[in-house]
């Protein structure tokens, strides 16, 4: 298996560079385009849009406060059900 899952583990290693960053606040929702550009290790590199990691992303995009209550709305959706 040498696909490295279409080049996502790159993808995730800049993606933890963006999530340390940022924290507890986030960066804002819809911003992981726009910093992606900022984060790449290299010119070569591709423009990625999406993590392709959905709790990655919103850690980006929202922070461990806003991941925080995504879930806990989710699970309160799941219980009310």
């Amino acid at each position: 298996f040498i696909d490295r899952l279409s080049g996502r583990e790159d993808i995730y290693v800049t993606a933890s560079r963006m999530a340390k960053d940022f924290g507890w606040k986030g960066s804002g929702a819809d911003t992981f385009a726009g910093l992606n550009y900022l984060y790449r290790s290299s010119p070569d590199e591709k423009w990625q849009g999406y993590v392709h990691n959905d709790w990655l992303e919103l850690q980006i995009t929202l922070g461990i406060v806003g991941l925080i209550l995504v879930v806990l709305l989710l699970s309160g959706a799941a219980v009310s059900w």
